[in-house]
């Protein structure tokens, strides 16, 4: 179905916050369209390509779904995934992502990431897929991203993994057994089943 008129190109945005301008074009929406509608603000430009609206009702994890709009295979990991899922006090800045093995680093301007590289395994297991403002966005699951966090322990702080850890384990968000297996998968379950050894002792 094609999508030729302001009002339809208005309405788009009301059930998906962001789309890359290509995607509009799929749409059947035409450059000049769009260009007369940043003229009036009634959308936005994000960043080159990509596009959203001026008031929507966005929420806490926009800048996820503007990410996730721009790099398909980006995934949510680490700080962000925490923030995600609801787990640890942490507040980050910065947009933790992660992509597959020496893929290029994008030049995102709207946000200050943080992009990681995982390879095999630590790239491609754990990842679970959630709709947010009509976008579907990737984030590695709890029990991935607390392996994870005890993975970079030395470089983000055992803290930080300590705190996530024991939030899990004690609100039940994943079992240990999940959380065994993706520490092993990350090359931490020695250091993982001492803490969770010492936390089912207390």
């Amino acid at each position: 179905m094609a999508y030729k008129n302001r009002e339809d190109l208005i309405a788009l945005f009301t059930k998906t916050s962001v789309i890359r301008g290509r995607d509009l074009t799929k749409l059947g929406f035409s450059r000049m369209l769009v260009s007369s509608a940043l003229k009036r603000g009634e959308i936005e430009r994000i960043d080159r390509g990509l596009y959203t609206a001026p008031q929507l009702n966005v929420t806490e994890n926009h800048t996820c779904v503007e990410i996730a709009s721009k790099i398909p295979d980006a995934v949510f990991c680490l700080l962000t995934a925490c923030r995600i899922h609801g787990i640890t006090m942490q507040s980050p800045s910065d947009v933790w992502f992660a992509r597959s093995g020496n893929a290029w680093t994008p030049n995102i301007t709207f946000v200050k990431t943080r992009m990681v590289h995982f390879r095999g395994a630590a790239y491609t297991k754990g990842i679970e897929t959630i709709t947010c403002e009509g976008v579907e966005i990737k984030v590695y699951s709890i029990a991935k991203t607390v392996a994870d966090l005890f993975r970079f322990r030395n470089k983000y702080g055992l803290d930080i993994a300590l705190e996530a850890l024991r939030d899990v384990l004690y609100n039940k968000r994943c079992s240990i057994d999940e959380l065994i297996r993706y520490a092993k998968i990350r090359g931490v379950y020695k250091v993982l089943a001492v803490y969770i050894n010492a936390y089912m002792s207390s």
